[in-house]
């Protein structure tokens, strides 16, 4: 199985881009919509006995890791070293609290320094 990273990087290099924060928020936005892809497709392959008929759908976008990690990508590009308060907001996210109980659930090993 090809690494996110790889998939990433790949795509990037297609899209010709400027600068690594254009490629990197580029990618942020990529891989949010395969998220949010195969949230709807397991919400839709529910189980019919439980599931409601939707008047409508409810979507909630939460930007709080990608807007910390954009934060540390304009520091680390303009030559700055990322502060401590930039990197807290990063690992305190909601997103990034997400990945952590997903790599959980998936008996994966996961800390915030690998």
């Amino acid at each position: 199985m090809k690494s996110l990273l790889s998939i990433i990087l790949r795509c990037t290099r297609s899209l010709d881009t400027v600068s690594i924060a254009e490629a990197v928020a580029r990618s942020a936005i990529l891989v949010s919509l395969v998220a949010f892809v195969a949230c709807v497709h397991t919400s839709v392959n529910a189980d019919p006995a439980t599931a409601r008929t939707p008047q409508g759908v409810d979507v909630t976008l939460v930007t709080d890791e990608v807007d910390a990690a954009l934060s540390i990508i304009r520091s680390v590009a303009s030559g700055e070293t990322p502060t401590a308060r930039q990197l807290s907001a990063l690992f305190e996210s909601q997103g990034y609290d997400h990945l952590k109980e997903r790599e959980a659930a998936m008996g994966r090993a996961f800390t915030d320094s690998s």
